[in-house]
């Protein structure tokens, strides 16, 4: 049983044929915030060579912020943004910032799975990016690496890592209307966001399930060098472009229709991905 089937069976959804929305709950309009702890699942199924695994990071301990806005036209359908509320001016290792100003409500599926509160979906896609020593990559070859592949937090002046690029990222996030977050145990992760030290938003009111799936698809993962000045700003050196060696599932994203009859195997042994429950 992979990681999809077992999220079904414990957060499950009764299939409909209505042809309206369903009537229900509807998200809140306004700016929330999210801890992301570590991920439910994680997988780097899309890279061939598993000594290459570090660069589909999955991110831990973060906030995020999300705002939702309901549009006009069509009338009252929700929009979600979200963004990494990290604003250090110094380069962290790691998954990199991520900033999505509209993620997409997929009505279809909101009117296929509904019942008396519906699941509501969202997705977009985005260019994901992973920041990386060299100790931690593949092919740079072993006078490249590090004692124990040590890996640190904050880059330093003298550092050359390497920024590895995984574009057309399928961010995918589910609303389950019908499972209240607790909203008590995210209040207490602090009134302050430490990166910025402003004051947080409130806590989102709903369960969430985030997702990051990538497959091939027509573009190739690829990492380059960058060099980091005084300031921790992250430049692109003149070293070549080195492409990673990925699983060949180009038809697994062709089109909405063909990846609805997909099966969660085929998408879950070849895409890389990770998977988080907010609740």
């Amino acid at each position: 049983m992979n990681w999809l089937t077992r999220l079904s069976s414990e957060f499950p959804s009764d299939s409909g044929t209505s042809t309206t929305l369903p009537l229900g709950p509807t998200i809140p309009d306004g700016p929330f915030f999210l801890k992301l702890d570590t991920p439910r699942q994680q997988s780097s199924a899309c890279l061939v060579d598993s000594d290459d695994a570090d660069a589909w990071t999955c991110t831990s301990e973060a906030v995020l912020h999300v705002a939702v806005s309901s549009s006009e036209s069509p009338l009252n359908q929700p929009t979600l943004s979200i963004r990494s509320t990290n604003s250090t001016k110094q380069s962290i290792y790691g998954e990199q910032a991520l900033s999505i100003t509209a993620m997409h409500f997929d009505e279809a599926y909101a009117t296929a799975h509904s019942r008396e509160e519906p699941i509501y979906r969202f997705e977009a896609s985005y260019d994901r990016t992973v920041l990386l020593t060299a100790a931690q990559l593949s092919f740079l070859g072993p006078s490249e690496k590090e004692a124990g592949r040590e890996v640190r937090a904050n880059t330093s002046p003298d550092d050359k890592p390497w920024l590895c690029h995984f574009n057309n990222t399928m961010m995918e996030i589910y609303v389950y209307m019908s499972q209240h977050a607790a909203t008590t145990d995210n209040s207490t992760y602090g009134a302050k966001d430490n990166s910025t030290n402003t004051t947080l938003p409130p806590p989102f009111p709903y369960v969430l399930q985030i997702s990051e799936i990538w497959a091939p698809n027509g573009t190739r993962a690829y990492c380059e060098q960058q060099s980091v000045s005084d300031h921790g700003d992250l430049r692109k050196s003149d070293a070549p472009k080195y492409f990673l060696s990925t699983t060949d599932t180009s038809t697994i994203y062709d089109s909405h229709a063909e990846r609805e009859e997909k099966t969660q195997a085929d998408i879950g042994e070849s895409a890389c991905q990770c998977q988080w429950i907010v609740q």
